[in-house]
C-alpha cells in the first residue's frame, strides 16, 4: 500500500549491539567509523588543496576548510555522534551555493540522532571558480562526487538516506534511481527535477553550451552573499539540465520505489513543482510532501534557510545595482514546521518507529 502524507501550509539506543556494529563496519573501502571520517577529510583535502584549520567547529563535527574556499561556511562537513548511528544522511547543496545552505537542515537531523554528511560539489564555494564552471565534464564530476561521498559515508550508519537542495536534490534522485538497492530514503528540498519553460527550451538549442560559455565570460564568485555566487553560470545550468534529462530517463526505465520526502514552495518559479510531482506520481513507495502555499511567497533559494542562517549571511545590499525579487535572502517562515515533518518522516517511515 502506498501512503501519501501531504502538508499544505495555508494563511490561516545509546550503544549498538556487537552484531549491529559488525554489520555497519563491514564492506569495502573505509571499514570503521573513524576511518570513514578520515577518508572524508582526505577526500576533500585532495579536492580543495591548501587545507587549514577551521575557525569554528562544533563538537562532534568534521569540516574541511581551505584557503581556496571563500570562507569556512562553504566547507563540506559531517555532524556525527562519535559512533555509527541508525541512519546516515548524505546531502548536497544547489547550483551556485554551498554546504552552508543545508546547515539548519543538517542540524535538525543531527539533533534527532542521525549522522549527517554534507558534501561540496565541484566548482562551488571557491574564490576562483571560472575554470570549473566551464568544464565540459562538470555534470559527470558532480555525479562522481555524489557517488564518492555517499560511499565514504556508508560505514557511518546502517540506513542510508540521500538528498539535497535544488540541483543537489537532482543528483540525489539520479543516484537513488541508479542504485535502488543501496538507498533507503530520499529527501528533496526545492528539488530541481524541472526548470522553467524558457530554460528547458534554451537547453535544446544546438551549440548552446558554447554560446553559454561566451555569455558567462569570466565567472565571478565574489558578491554580496558570502555563501552563494552572485550569478548562476548559464553553462552550469545547461549541465544541470543534462542530469535532469538522465533522471527522467531513469524514472521511465527503472521506475521509482523509494521512501520519499519532498519540501517545495508552490511559488517557486526556478524549479517548478511539476518536476517533483511527476516523481511522486511514479513512486511505488511512501510519499511525504511539505508544500508551502504560494501566498507565503517563499522563493526557491530560501526554502532551506532559517532565521539564524539569514542573520549569518549578512547580505550586503550595497553591492547590488538593482534589488530584484528573491535576490536578498529571507528565512522560510515555515522552516520549523518543515523540520518537524522531516523528523517525523525519518522516525516513522524510514526507521519504522512508533510512539505507542
Amino acid at each position: 500500500m502506498i501512503k501519501q502524507v501531504v502538508i499544505i501550509a495555508l494563511l490561516s539506543s545509546a550503544f549498538f549491539s556487537p552484531q549491529l556494529q559488525a554489520e555497519m563496519t563491514s564492506g569495502n573501502g573505509a571499514s570503521t567509523f573513524s576511518e570513514a571520517l578520515h577518508a572524508f577529510t582526505q577526500h576533500y583535502r585532495k579536492q580543495l588543496g591548501l587545507t587549514q584549520r577551521c575557525l569554528q567547529q562544533q563538537r562532534n563535527e568534521v569540516s574541511v576548510c581551505s584557503a581556496n574556499l571563500r570562507n569556512d561556511g562553504n566547507a563540506p562537513f559531517i555532524l556525527h555522534h562519535a559512533t555509527p548511528s541508525e541512519a546516515v544522511v548524505v546531502l548536497f547543496h544547489g547550483l551556485s551555493d554551498s554546504p552552508f545552505y543545508l546547515r539548519s537542515v543538517a542540524t535538525a537531523l543531527h539533533q534527532s540522532g542521525h549522522t549527517v554528511v554534507v558534501g561540496l560539489l565541484p566548482g562551488h564555494g571557491l574564490i576562483q571558480a571560472d575554470a570549473d564552471m566551464q568544464d565540459t565534464r562538470l555534470s559527470e564530476r558532480w555525479k562522481s562526487e555524489f557517488k564518492a561521498v555517499t560511499q565514504l559515508a556508508r560505514p557511518l550508519g546502517r540506513t542510508l538516506v540521500v538528498g539535497g537542495f535544488s540541483s543537489g536534490a537532482t543528483l540525489a534522485t539520479h543516484y537513488a534511481l541508479s542504485q535502488p538497492d543501496e538507498v533507503d530514503a530520499l529527501l528533496l528540498f526545492s528539488g530541481a527535477l524541472a526548470l522553467s519553460d524558457n530554460a528547458e527550451k534554451m537547453s535544446r538549442i544546438w551549440g548552446m553550451q558554447t554560446v553559454a560559455k561566451w555569455i558567462d565570460g569570466d565567472y565571478q564568485s565574489n558578491g554580496p552573499n558570502p555563501f552563494k555566487y552572485p550569478d548562476i553560470s548559464l553553462f552550469a545550468a545547461l549541465e544541470l539540465m543534462e542530469v535532469i534529462r538522465e533522471t527522467r530517463a531513469l524514472m521511465r526505465t527503472k521506475g521509482v520505489n523509494v521512501k520519499l520526502f519532498a519540501a517545495h514552495s508552490m511559488s517557486d518559479e526556478t524549479t517548478p513543482f511539476h518536476g517533483v510531482e511527476s516523481l511522486l506520481e511514479e513512486n511505488q513507495s511512501t510519499n511525504t510532501t511539505f508544500l508551502i502555499d504560494d501566498s507565503f511567497e517563499v522563493c526557491h533559494g530560501n526554502l532551506a534557510l532559517d532565521r539564524q542562517q539569514v542573520a549569518e549571511i549578512q547580505f550586503d545590499v550595497a553591492l547590488l545595482e538593482v534589488i530584484e525579487l528573491c535576490v536578498v535572502p529571507e528565512a522560510n517562515p515555515l522552516h520549523r514546521q518543515m523540520m518537524f515533518m522531516l523528523n517525523e518522516f525519518m522516525r516513522s517511515d524510514v526507521l519504522g518507529e512508533n510512539t505507542r
